[in-house]
């Protein structure tokens, strides 16, 4: 299992990193994470995020998921993420 920590608003946030089809790393947040990312409505000037930071971050994030499904082994982990993201793991 690999990891990578993000630190925003004195809070860590730990994303799994997956592998796609192609190989590429994917970074996989939890939506608790999301919720502090973007904890305003999405039709604020901001976009809902909770500053420029937090818009950078969430661009690096492939894709937010419950934290017991993040917690899951990488094998069924992956299962979970091809429901919505089938063209990315085969």
């Amino acid at each position: 299992m690999t990891t990578r920590d993000f630190v925003f608003q004195g809070e860590v946030f730990t994303c799994r990193i997956v592998k796609d089809n192609e190989g590429c790393d994917l970074i996989i947040g939890g939506l608790k994470f999301l919720d502090a990312l973007q904890p305003q409505a999405m039709d604020d000037p901001m976009e809902g995020f909770a500053s420029k930071k937090a818009q950078e971050i969430y661009d690096e994030i492939f894709f937010f998921i419950d934290e017991q499904t993040l917690a899951l082994p990488d094998e069924q982990l992956i299962e979970a993420l091809k429901v919505d993201n089938e063209d990315y793991f085969i």
